[in-house]
């Protein structure tokens, strides 16, 4: 089965059939489902129109700063200048963060940082700007914010139980987390890279496990979709 979530204006309301209430994004923004039909015996995949949430604390990102390029999620991530990684390791409930090329771009493999985080670390997304990155933790329940810079943990978000994949927006405004045992989608605003604001969640049933969202290169993120697979 397919469901579709997107924003509709008051006068489109009566084409949709189920308000899903989204805090903090005002009356002027709603999501519906519609139900779509038979999709795969194997996976649901829930697709979510993205919006642009009421109101943004902080600096936002403008897109044509950033690399137009679909996103996912993901164990490994490699920073946008592709001079680090970081790696989830889900074991010792950490990051680490290893140098990939120098400042003369030569080829290079140094560990630069091994950071706590919560408990079994699943997926990480590294923000555009390459200030943050950010790791949902499972058994905490919470998301994990990095300074790419500094190179430590800043603060940790609670969202659903059992976070598992993560991915932003091409623009780097929004993360979305999929909360596998809740059977929710998490939005994170995060336009101020080091300090997220959660601005609510998508119940979309099943156990959701991994993220990717589209790029359609327009610089507007109301043009993409993010698929959540359970």
């Amino acid at each position: 089965r397919q469901l579709f979530f997107t924003y509709r204006t008051e006068k489109e309301k009566a084409m949709s059939n189920l308000l899903v209430y989204r805090p903090g994004a005002g009356n002027r923004r709603h999501w519906y489902s519609v139900n779509a039909g038979m999709l795969s015996a194997v996976a649901l995949i829930v697709l979510v129109s993205l919006l642009q949430p009421s109101g943004f604390n902080g600096i936002a990102f403008h897109p044509s700063e950033a690399i137009a390029a679909p996103t996912r999620s993901t164990t490994i991530a490699l920073t946008y200048d592709e001079t680090r990684l970081v790696v989830v390791n889900r074991e010792a409930n950490s990051v680490s963060i290893i140098q990939v090329k120098d400042a003369n771009g030569n080829d290079v493999a140094n560990k630069l940082f091994e950071i706590a985080v919560g408990q079994e670390p699943r997926c990480v997304a590294v923000h555009p700007t390459d200030r943050a990155a950010y790791v949902t933790n499972g058994i905490t329940g919470t998301v994990s914010v990095i300074d790419l810079v500094r190179g430590r943990e800043v603060q940790q978000i609670k969202v659903g139980t059992e976070p598992r994949g993560c991915a932003l927006t091409p623009d780097g405004s929004l993360l979305y987390v999929a909360n596998h045992t809740e059977g929710t989608v998490s939005i994170l605003v995060t336009s101020n890279p080091l300090n997220p604001i959660l601005d609510g969640s998508v119940q979309v049933g099943g156990s959701p496990t991994a993220i990717a969202i589209t790029d359609r290169g327009t610089g507007n993120i109301s043009d993409d979709t993010v698929f959540v697979t359970d």
